[in-house]
């Protein structure tokens, strides 16, 4: 049969089709909102046409499975031709998986996809299940969305990952953000795709080719690493089996990205235990009973950044439990209340629940209709949200960066707001593009504002650390891919 695509593909999904057709291991690391999910459902179903593929293995992050696998508007649904035949098979955890006559009987007569989510591969049933359908449904293809979820070589789902996929004919990595931390995030996303690849016995061996090690010592060994060497090897590497779609080069009528930073000085209250914390990594608040410690490095800049987001926790004193103390006045929330009597639709993101429900509040007292997106709605809920904002039904939507930052499209308003950053690049590029991807189109620039608090006479706290090691983690992933490389150097 011929095949029509439903939607004309852009330039660069045209040419990933073909890569993928082409190509059995391969890496897409276009920027989010450049449309990799079609490029995968366009390809297989070519590829099943070529009777190339009898079926797919889609594993993604566990609020992105229904982008894939719902049968209104997720991305196989929309971008399959209305008489190509498929079926779709969405695994969760915790309920029964279909037993294998459930699916045998489609085999060359459909495209069979499985999508399921990382989490999910931890169990030993679930990876032997997806095993033994990658084998039966042979030739498949196994594909990992937002691959850097396996970029943990010790983790339980990196491990699963690795070894379902060497029952899969070819396999594919997406990811807009392939070095999340650094280049040693590449390691095990290179091996799912082929070990070749990169061409080391060990992680030890690659981490000794691209890092310098030094620092304190183990066993008379050096296991800090201190430094890069070698990246122009390591790039060359990487440019041979993936490639990278700037979205100003494939989206160019895309509206452009405005970056404001606002400054707002801490409460009394907050400023006092910021720098109780700050130079003796203990904290009380005036009016309970207990402190906050920090015993490490990690948690006192934590205790930092829930100090200027306007809570912190402290351990009870009398109970020796830990209980969330909320600051009487938070600047922060301030700001958002200030920027919609201008604004009329906004996407606030925050690190912290309690934070996200102070700001719940506020909003409920304005009569400001708005949604809320964190670790604990559900995914129904937050389709509903999703649409409800794109509807126009509701003013804002307030999300948790690390759930609310991936697979959900928000670009009804232009405006986003940071009350607090993640420390980790990946979800901070994630949540931008939230509001920058197809259907912005209407706006002329979309704006985003990071609120940082300071003390004293405006100087700079957490808040502008975090941006600043983001921008560090950036420069580094943009040379290593070959990104903007003359900007870097």
């Amino acid at each position: 049969m011929s095949y029509e695509y439903v939607y004309k593909p852009f330039a660069h999904q045209a040419e990933g089709v073909q890569l993928l057709r082409g190509r059995r291991f391969y890496g897409f690391f276009d920027e989010p909102g450049c449309g990799k999910s079609k490029v995968v459902v366009d390809g297989c179903n070519l590829l099943f046409l070529d009777r190339a593929v009898c079926a797919v293995v889609v594993v993604c992050p566990n609020t992105v499975k229904a982008t894939w696998a719902n049968n209104s508007w997720g991305q196989i649904k929309i971008h399959s031709p209305s008489d190509f035949p498929f079926e779709v098979i969405r695994l969760d955890s915790g309920r029964r998986w279909p037993e294998r006559q459930s699916y045998w009987h489609w085999k060359n007569q459909r495209l069979v996809w499985v999508i399921t989510n990382y989490e999910a591969l931890r169990a030993t049933k679930n990876e032997t299940w997806l095993s033994q359908f990658l084998a039966a449904m042979s030739p498949a293809v196994m594909v990992l969305d937002e691959s850097t979820k396996i970029k943990n070589r010790t983790a339980l789902q990196t491990k699963a990952a690795l070894r379902i996929g060497q029952h899969a004919t070819r396999r594919y990595i997406l990811t807009g953000t392939p070095i999340a931390k650094n280049p040693l995030d590449l390691y095990t996303q290179c091996n799912f795709l082929d070990p070749r690849v990169l061409k080391f016995p060990s992680f030890v061996a690659f981490r000794n080719r691209y890092a310098k090690m030094g620092g304190y010592m183990v066993g008379g060994r050096p296991v800090q690493v201190v430094g890069w060497q070698n990246l122009d090897e390591l790039k060359e590497k990487i440019k041979e089996h993936s490639r990278i779609i700037e979205k100003k080069t494939a989206l160019p009528d895309l509206p452009p990205k405005l970056f404001t930073r606002i400054e707002v000085p801490l409460s009394p209250e907050q400023e006092r235990a910021y720098l109780q914390m700050r130079d003796h990594a203990v904290a009380t608040v005036p009016g309970t009973v207990g402190q906050a410690t920090a015993t490490i490095a990690l948690t006192k800049a934590l205790r930092q950044t829930q100090i200027t987001s306007g809570h912190l926790t402290i351990k009870d004193s009398v109970t020796g439990q830990d209980k969330v103390v909320v600051f009487e006045q938070n600047p922060k929330t301030d700001v958002v209340m200030e920027l919609l009597e201008e604004i009329e639709h906004m996407v606030v993101f925050c690190m912290f629940i309690t934070e996200i429900q102070e700001l719940s509040s506020r909003l409920r007292k304005a009569d400001i209709s708005h949604g809320l997106i964190y670790g604990e709605t559900k995914n129904t809920e937050r389709e509903k949200i999703q649409q409800d904002y794109q509807a126009g039904k509701l003013r804002v939507v307030v999300c948790q960066v690390v759930t609310g930052g991936i697979g959900i499209t928000l670009t009804q308003g232009s405006t986003a707001v940071f009350l607090t950053n993640p420390y980790s690049l990946e979800a901070r590029v994630q949540a931008e593009d939230r509001l920058h991807r197809p259907s912005a189109e209407r706006h002329d620039n979309v704006t985003y504002y990071d609120v940082c608090a300071t003390y004293g006479d405006g100087k700079p706290t957490i808040d502008h650390s975090v941006i600043k090691a983001q921008e560090q983690k950036e420069d580094l992933s943009n040379y290593v891919l070959g990104r903007t490389l003359e900007e870097v150097l």
